[in-house]
């Protein structure tokens, strides 16, 4: 969501997507800024040369016109049902990402905002779900669904409770990831505002029933940021608001990944009893003190990690958390908040470029961010500036994308991305 955020919220509005289209073997890296969602090219796709575009584009039905915010992550070919059983998933080419759209473009009201996107009888009417995770086509068209937990609102959909009175996993959902069965598990920010902030949680949605079903994972959590899953049994959880990240394992019974709304029977979704939860790695040894966007290292068994604060910079891990790397050091990124990593090497994040004066009492505010990238250990090089509020990343094949529809990028004034 894009508002004023301290540090905390700064560290976890995370989006970003990443795209792929006609060029097999190129990679596409899909940035969330200004509740845009950008295309960076590294290699000419049909007639787009390499470089930044505009993918898809808030209030414009034409380019998708969802307010966008955080990673993005692709449907898996298959799922697994409650049972074990193996089903073709029928969103397989499509993507979901953090949306907001209600909120943002109708101020959570019903003709709140433009007559064609906030009627019900509007030509482009935006729906009135509350805050979660939309169905977005290859082509970065809107497939006229958003996944969400219960809301505010006739039937638990869209009303006037913008933030201050969402309810759980509705408030400003992040991050996503999909787990070996198929499930979309997804991060709520919560409210931000300083570090008394734990309102944030983790929820995840079951592929067996379309998505509808869900189950509140962990709750009262202190900011949680981008999250990762191993691929296996592991899910990698930072917390921005509290210097930690923890590592909730589907390990035996009763601790384990939820896989039905059989594991969360109460009316509040609330699991009975969450995966076994221990320490990854926790502030001063891991570095940093307001981490967020946390990826794999490429065929290997360590992990990248963006800190935005104390240090600002990009440190690598090993799979017991133990910091052994500066892929990107201290100060050479301007609070690094999401990261993804090229077929290549390359490390492609964003940056928020903080700004403090004590002379104006402004501390910690967003500034004019950026895109760069840096090949671990070298000096990063810009990508694109003058961005509002950049956070999620993430590099897909271009093959999974449709890009022939792109747009020319955003360009701000400068004057117009200073602190919020």
């Amino acid at each position: 969501m894009l508002r004023t955020r301290s540090l905390v919220g700064l560290v976890m509005l995370c989006g970003v997507l990443v795209a792929g289209s006609a060029k097999a073997g190129s990679d596409v890296v899909l940035s969330a800024q200004g509740e845009y969602l950008d295309a960076y090219l590294t290699q000419r796709v049909h007639s787009h040369p390499a470089g930044r575009y505009a993918f898809v584009v808030p209030d414009d039905p034409a380019h998708g016109g969802r307010h966008l915010n955080g990673k993005s992550c692709f449907f898996p070919t298959t799922y697994k049902d409650k049972n074990g059983f193996t089903h073709d998933n029928p969103h397989h080419g499509q993507f979901v990402a953090a949306d907001d759209t209600f909120d943002e473009a109708c101020d959570a009201q019903i003709g709140g905002g433009p007559v064609d996107r906030c009627t019900t009888t509007g030509a482009n009417w935006v729906g009135d779900d509350p805050a979660g995770w939309a169905i977005m086509n290859k082509d970065g068209s809107w497939d006229g669904r958003v996944i969400h937990a219960v809301g505010c609102g006739p039937n638990g959909q869209g009303g006037p409770c913008d933030l201050a009175d969402a309810t759980t996993g509705t408030i400003d959902p992040q991050g996503c990831f999909f787990d070996q069965s198929g499930n979309l598990w997804g991060t709520d920010v919560g409210h931000d505002g300083d570090f008394t902030n734990h309102t944030g949680s983790l929820v995840v949605f079951f592929a067996d029933g379309d998505y509808s079903d869900y189950c509140v994972v962990l709750d009262s959590l202190p900011s949680p940021a981008m999250p990762a899953f191993d691929g296996n049994k592991n899910i990698l959880l930072p917390l921005s608001g509290a210097g930690v990240v923890l590592r909730l394992t589907d390990s035996f019974l009763p601790f384990r990944f939820p896989t039905s709304r059989a594991d969360c029977p109460g009316a509040d979704h609330k699991v009975t009893l969450p995966p076994l939860p221990s320490v990854f790695t926790i502030f001063p040894l891991s570095l940093t003190a307001t981490p967020s966007q946390i990826v794999r290292k490429p065929n290997t068994n360590r992990w990248y990690m963006a800190s935005v604060l104390l240090f600002p910079g990009i440190n690598e891990y090993t799979n017991l958390g133990i910091p052994v790397g500066l892929a990107v050091k201290p100060f050479d990124a301007k609070n690094p908040i999401g990261l993804d990593v090229g077929r290549d090497g390359t490390i492609y994040f964003s940056e928020l470029n903080l700004q403090t004066d004590p002379a104006t009492q402004t501390f910690f505010e967003t500034g004019c961010g950026s895109v760069s990238k840096a090949k671990p250990g070298q000096t990063p090089v810009l990508m694109s500036g003058g961005l509002r509020f950049p956070d999620g990343i993430t590099v897909v094949d271009s093959d999974r994308l449709d890009l022939s529809g792109l747009t020319d990028a955003l360009v701000l004034d400068p004057t117009t991305c200073e602190p919020e």
